[in-house]
């Protein structure tokens, strides 16, 4: 928990003292950006290893990532799904900090609920992305309605198919 909090600082840190622009122009951003939504292209894989999953009894989580839409599912220990939604994704920057933005999110699977329409609003986390794994950080952009769920961290390992 010290480790998340250290980490949350840092983040947050890093995107108030970056100056938008700098050492970068746009172009560069945006070929990074590109890069960045090509890599993540396929499935990424997340253990939880506490009680406090963000849905409770999730034990794993599957997001698998095609062209601009992005699926996560949420499984329990038995393997069985505790919910699964669908979401639009873009990829920003402010400064040094990258930012995952998605919308239009809806329900495909959950205990008790039926499919749902899609939810018009859009959040934001900021996120980094290193090889294989890729690390995001939500609760933390002013004006953002997810800025009002709790903060937390989330590490993703690239599923490689054999």
């Amino acid at each position: 928990m010290f480790r998340n909090a250290m980490l949350g600082f840092a983040l947050i840190g890093l995107a108030v003292s970056a100056p938008a622009g700098q050492g970068q122009d746009k172009k560069d951003a945006s070929d990074a950006l590109k890069k960045d939504a090509e890599a993540l292209q396929g499935k990424w894989e997340r253990v939880m290893t506490t009680e406090t999953s963000a849905l409770g009894k999730a034990k794993r989580a599957v997001k698998e990532f095609k062209g601009d839409q992005e699926t996560v599912t949420w499984y329990d220990e038995k393997g069985g799904v505790i919910r699964s939604h669908r979401v639009t994704f873009k990829l920003s920057e402010t400064g040094n900090v990258r930012v995952y933005t998605f919308s239009d999110m809806q329900l495909l699977d959950a205990e008790g609920k039926e499919k749902g329409p899609k939810d018009k609003a859009s959040y934001s986390t900021i996120y980094r992305l290193d090889g294989d794994k890729l690390v995001d950080a939500g609760g933390f952009i002013q004006g953002d309605a997810f800025r009002h769920s709790a903060p937390y961290f989330a590490e993703w390992k690239q599923v490689v198919d054999k």
